[in-house]
């Protein structure tokens, strides 16, 4: 598991905004090439079962993962989820309001292992891939500050 959590300079509104913002995402998430959403069998674009694909850069080469909506809180927490290579990932969200028109964002990922040889892989690469986690979620929340930010100053 890796948690990471940052202060932006925005108010939850912006910052709540910039981070359900799917389809344009990719324009200031240095790390994602692309989104394609899948499914909009839902009301709203951002809501339970909101399904995409999600292109990201990784390691010096891209990789693509079908991911989707497990849960909303609305401006108060979000859970994103995917499977791939026997194992579930999830990445919690969470936003706090704080002073000063600011906005605490907490960020947790984690994978349980589906089958026996994800779970040998959990258990010998956990420690290494914590470590790169944090990196990228750290980096995913530099990119969404600065966006948020920037979207604070247009008002």
């Amino acid at each position: 598991m890796a948690s990471v959590e940052m202060t932006m300079q925005a108010p939850l509104d912006v910052v709540w905004q910039v981070c359900t913002d799917l389809e344009h995402c990719a324009d200031y998430i240095e790390s994602i090439v692309s989104v394609d959403i899948v499914d909009r069998n839902v009301p709203e674009l951002f809501a339970k079962g909101t399904t995409w694909d999600e292109t990201r850069e990784m390691f010096g080469t891209q990789a693509k993962e079908r991911m989707w909506i497990e849960s909303v809180s609305d401006q108060s927490s979000y859970v994103v989820a995917a499977e791939s290579c026997g194992a579930k990932y999830s990445t919690v969200f969470e936003f706090e309001e704080v002073e000063g028109n600011q906005t605490l964002v907490r960020c947790s990922f984690d994978a349980k292992p589906l089958t026996w040889c994800a779970w040998l892989m959990n258990l010998l690469m956990a420690p290494l891939m914590a470590s790169t986690m944090r990196k990228g979620l750290l980096k995913d929340l530099g990119d969404i500050a600065k966006e948020a930010k920037s979207r604070t100053k247009a008002k």
